[in-house]
């Protein structure tokens, strides 16, 4: 476990979701409120989080008129290798959608952890908390008896990929 525990430790270029969010400040996506995270908070109500925009259309063209006046202000989703994470910059290689934020970016390798994140719909990493998100329920549920997260299953049976 030690071995798993060092090679899933956060990397001096990586940086939180909640950390992202806290320094970068990213925006909510004012026109399609279904593209906008929340946060389930412990009182049981939700806060926003922030907003994606997608790769095509006129949401491309948000994107593009925001890079075009500061292109550090863009960062990429980007899903490769079993990992998925904001990437500082405007990516079209293995992309899912756009974040832009109101603090620009210093350091175009930093790279935003997002599957670290419990309470999200890939489940719980921590192996603490007491419910997961459920496809098949579109809720979360309690957690059942022997739930082994599919990251972590992953992780441990691909210890190559890390």
């Amino acid at each position: 476990m030690e071995d798993f525990d060092k090679k899933t430790a956060i990397q001096p270029w990586e940086i939180t979701e909640e950390d992202f969010i806290k320094k970068y400040k990213p925006i909510m996506n004012p026109d399609e409120v279904g593209q906008n995270f929340f946060v389930r908070e412990d009182d049981g109500t939700t806060s926003e989080k922030y907003g994606w925009f997608e790769t095509y259309g006129e949401e491309r063209q948000k994107v593009l008129d925001v890079w075009e006046e500061n292109p550090n202000k863009i960062w990429t989703c980007i899903q490769a290798d079993g990992c998925t994470g904001l990437l500082a910059g405007f990516h079209f290689v293995n992309r899912i959608y756009y974040v832009i934020t109101e603090i620009p970016w210093e350091d175009e390798d930093t790279w935003v952890r997002m599957y670290w994140e419990c309470n999200d719909e890939n489940g719980c990493v921590c192996e603490e908390c007491d419910e997961v998100w459920s496809d098949e329920e579109g809720d979360w549920i309690q957690k059942p008896d022997g739930y082994v997260s599919p990251f972590l299953a992953y992780l441990k049976e691909n210890p190559d990929r890390w």
